[in-house]
């Protein structure tokens, strides 16, 4: 079958991405440490009504890295027009004034509004998952129930999916390999839960509220940022931790999960060929420049991530390098979104 021979392909390349990260040395400038928040929030402790540059007073409380609620805020002071006038502020301003674990922030008045990187392991979203509810992953039994949240998500977002592509017509094949990922994603979820309870945590479940119908070009571009970049990529991290996870019970429970992701990956680059026959140049444009931001907003997240220990999570330098690797493969193999599912049976 095509799909079995897509995953096989990704299997083997993902293996050797991992086998050549775990072989090299990882250089000291790849340990990013995240210091900026500690220092903003000591200068503004010095004086925190004094006049000065605009700057955030209670930053050090912010949560840090990925795993935090949708967004946090934190007040400012100082000479607030050099913060900008009002609204969506500059990203290298929201690193500063939030941290290093933000991609976006608003402020209004004295209040800065401050949106952290999600995780790049939280499984496949879609528009319109309220996520509050996913704890943050500060230990073992914390991240298992984040991940048992994120795992039944997907249950829902292939869901929409496979309902979607029937209505535009797609191939029996991508309706029935959501079908399939949907089954997968619910099997995923009860091992999760079960396992973080183990651990002490508590998994609560996602709500799935009324989903429009959704056009292929709203589709195509979700199904790139969440299944060819977040997914695919998460794919890579599980097969790590199936290796370096500290027990057999991890390591299995990884290794199991990690191998429906493989096809789901594969998936995801099936959809994104099928969809680009179909959209028009200036759609694609749009896809291929949603895919990069994409990309991007990964690489930076990685950046400060803060690994759980104890899962055998890889390390900011480690994970840069496997996005690296990974990044050179799609670039220089074509082994990627269209190119990977170039033929899609009918």
């Amino acid at each position: 079958m095509k799909e079995s021979l897509h995953a096989t392909t990704l299997r083997r390349l993902f293996r050797r991405i991992v086998i050549g990260t775990i072989a090299l040395p990882m250089p000291l400038g790849l340990v990013i440490a995240c210091s900026s928040a500690e220092s903003t929030a000591d200068d503004a402790g010095a004086d925190a009504n004094s006049a000065g540059a605009c700057r955030a007073l209670d930053v050090a409380d912010a949560p840090r890295g990925c795993g935090s609620k949708a967004a946090f805020s934190v007040s400012l002071a100082g000479d607030l027009s050099t913060c900008g006038d009002g609204g969506a502020l500059s990203s290298e301003t929201c690193r500063e004034l939030c941290g290093e674990s933000v991609r976006s922030c608003t402020r209004t008045g004295s209040t800065l509004a401050c949106e952290p990187f999600p995780c790049a392991v939280d499984g496949r979203r879609y528009s319109g998952l309220d996520d509050r509810a996913a704890p943050n992953a500060r230990d073992i039994g914390s991240y298992l129930s984040r991940m048992a949240f994120f795992e039944a998500a997907s249950v829902d977002a292939f869901a929409i999916l496979e309902r979607d592509l029937g209505a535009l017509g797609a191939p029996k094949s991508l309706v029935q390999g959501c079908r399939d990922a949907k089954r997968d994603e619910a099997r995923h979820a009860q091992m999760a839960s079960s396992l973080a309870t183990t651990y002490g945590g508590t998994p609560p479940a996602p709500v799935l509220h009324a989903q429009a119908h959704r056009d292929l070009e709203t589709l195509a571009i979700e199904n790139a940022v969440e299944g060819c970049v977040r997914e695919t990529f998460g794919v890579l991290i599980g097969m790590w931790q199936s290796v370096a996870a500290p027990n057999a019970e991890l390591r299995a429970f990884f290794g199991a999960i990690t191998n429906d992701e493989l096809r789901h990956a594969a998936l995801s680059a099936r959809i994104d060929a099928w969809a680009r026959t179909a959209l028009s140049p200036a759609a694609i444009a749009r896809l291929d420049a949603a895919t990069e931001e994409a990309l991007v907003a990964l690489e930076a997240s990685l950046r400060v991530s803060e690994p759980v220990s104890g899962l055998g999570i890889p390390s900011a330098g480690q994970a840069l390098e496997l996005f690296s690797g990974w990044r050179a493969a799609r670039k220089g193999t074509g082994i990627s979104d269209g190119a990977l599912g170039e033929s899609v049976a009918a």
